[in-house]
C-alpha cells in the first residue's frame, strides 16, 4: 500500500441536530454532529468544517442540521 500524491477524502464534522450560538459541543459522534467522509473534490466544492477542528469548541454562531 502507497500513499496518494493526491488527497482524495476529507473527514468532515456535519450538525446532526440545530445548534445554538454559544452551545459547548461534544465530542464527534455524541449529540451535536458527526464526522463524515467526503471525496476531495466535494469537499473543495462544499466546503464542509475539517472535524479534526471541533474538539469541544463552543459555536460563535447557530448551525442548522446537516451543515
Amino acid at each position: 500500500m502507497f500513499p496518494n500524491p493526491v488527497p482524495s477524502a476529507k473527514v468532515c464534522a456535519v450538525a446532526k441536530n440545530d445548534l445554538a450560538q454559544g452551545e459547548l459541543l461534544g465530542k464527534i459522534g455524541e449529540y451535536g454532529y458527526q464526522a463524515v467522509t467526503y471525496r476531495a473534490d466535494e469537499a473543495r466544492d462544499e466546503k464542509p468544517f475539517p472535524a479534526a477542528y471541533w474538539k469541544m469548541p463552543r459555536l460563535l454562531n447557530p448551525l442548522k442540521k446537516a451543515n
